[in-house]
């Protein structure tokens, strides 16, 4: 650990991509907004991105529910909401008819972040919202319908 790893630096994309590299996570910059991050897990696609003194992180959901079923996704999304911290979960209608599911979380950086801060923001995100999406899939195991691969 660097000395200098304690102090508050502003805060770029730049030092979440290190994080993930330490962590041996693969990462890509978005085609049509290279403002933004991506990285995803099989049942996440996450997009981290800057807005004036935040990161902020969103991700959606794999599993694409029809809007028939808002009303079951809305108490699920309420539940989780009431019962948990972060992250936050919202869904929206896609332009295709179905559900999209997405949490998000930000970390506040206005006097800047130091490296552990934005490498606990970053790794505690991909865990909570991979967690969130967990959850979500034992609510709505017929709506689970992809396999993760084996990638050796």
């Amino acid at each position: 650990m660097n000395d200098n790893d304690n102090i508050p630096t502003p805060v770029d994309l730049d030092r979440v991509t290190d994080i993930l590299d330490s962590q041996d996570l693969k990462w890509l910059w978005d085609e049509e907004s290279p403002d933004i991050l991506r990285t995803g897990f099989p049942n996440a696609a996450f997009a981290f991105f800057i807005r004036e003194d935040k990161i902020l992180a969103d991700a959606v959901w794999r599993g694409t529910p029809p809007r028939e079923r808002a009303p079951e996704i809305l108490a699920a999304v309420n539940e989780w909401n009431l019962t948990q911290i972060t992250p936050i979960l919202h869904f929206s209608e896609s332009p295709d008819g179905t559900l999209s599911l997405h949490a998000h979380r930000r970390l506040l950086a206005s006097e800047g972040a130091t490296r552990n801060q934005v490498g606990a923001f970053t790794m505690s995100t991909l865990e909570l919202t991979v967690n969130c999406f967990n959850w979500l899939g034992s609510q709505f195991p017929d709506l689970v319908t992809w396999q993760e691969h084996n990638h050796e």
